[in-house]
């Protein structure tokens, strides 16, 4: 579907035993200035009431689906088969959108006018208690010796601009997703780790290019819980990181062949240093 005058938008949220934070994540959605979207919720098995909670909510361009536990790159993709619009904004169930989020992505996008636009990110801002801010100078990128994403995707700017990855909660035209076939349900596991980076990659080897707008913000809840995989470990750390080697390497072998094998070692060290600066600082954003 498509509108000469504005992006008609299909939001959507993949959720798993998130009741306590999807809440808050719909009523953001529902604030946005920006009116023309639709929103389709897939519940992936959720055994916590999710369904009971989501049902004042359910309307014309509200939709709740709920599958049998599947796992977050199927719930992505069936949003995707069940989505009306030829723009998709992913985003999670534990963040807040800013009320012109949309409306600035949606004018990002008429402002970029390129045929090989693949996605616009926003701005994504950890929080724990107040919304701060917080930018960091560096914006992510792949580290060269690792593969690992190191920077943040919470800069500061005034100014659009040609990023080389983003995060998973990100404005993406329809057909440049499908061009390189959705996300990969196959290859990750348990917390699903780097299949949003799996999906930017070959959307960058298929040549359309992701946008970077500060000025469009949303809000994620910091600690172990975010991203709605901790339910999927079973609330164990040790089985958390455990799916972070994997899949890791997973995904290094994929993108970089034999070279994946050298790449792993620094890795490893990254993440050893990552949870040892956590524990000391107590914060496990």
């Amino acid at each position: 579907m498509c509108n000469a005058d504005y992006l008609e938008i299909s939001v959507i949220i993949p959720t798993f035993n998130r009741s306590f934070t999807l809440l808050k994540t719909l009523n953001s959605i529902l604030a946005q200035t920006y009116k023309y979207w639709e929103l389709i919720i897939i519940d992936d098995g959720s055994t916590d009431k999710t369904r009971d909670k989501i049902k004042p909510y359910i309307s014309e361009k509200i939709r709740y689906v709920r599958t049998p536990h599947k796992g977050t790159p199927y719930a992505w993709n069936l949003g995707v088969r069940l989505s009306k619009n030829d723009y998709l904004f992913f985003t999670g169930d534990d963040v807040i959108l800013h009320r012109n989020c949309l409306a600035i992505l949606a004018e990002t996008v008429r402002k970029v006018k390129r045929k090989d636009l693949g996605a616009v990110a926003p701005r994504l801002i950890y929080y724990s208690g107040n919304l701060r801010e917080g930018a960091k100078r560096e914006y992510a990128h792949i580290d060269p010796y690792s593969g690992d994403v190191v920077g943040s995707f919470n800069v500061d700017g005034e100014g659009i601009s040609e990023v080389p990855i983003t995060h998973g909660y990100t404005l993406i035209r329809k057909e440049a997703f499908l061009s390189v076939g959705g996300f990969d349900e196959e290859s990750y596991r348990g917390n699903y780790f780097r299949e949003e980076t799996d999906l930017w990659l070959r959307l960058r080897k298929k040549g359309y290019k992701i946008y970077y707008q500060p000025k469009a913000k949303l809000y994620c809840q910091g600690g172990l819980t975010k991203g709605g995989q901790w339910s999927n470990v079973r609330g164990s750390l040790a089985l958390y990181e455990y799916y972070v080697l994997r899949n890791h390497l997973v995904c290094l072998k994929k993108f970089y062949g034999k070279k994946a094998y050298f790449m792993f070692m620094p890795f490893i060290f990254r993440r050893l240093h990552l949870r040892l600066n956590q524990v000391l600082k107590k914060d496990f954003e």
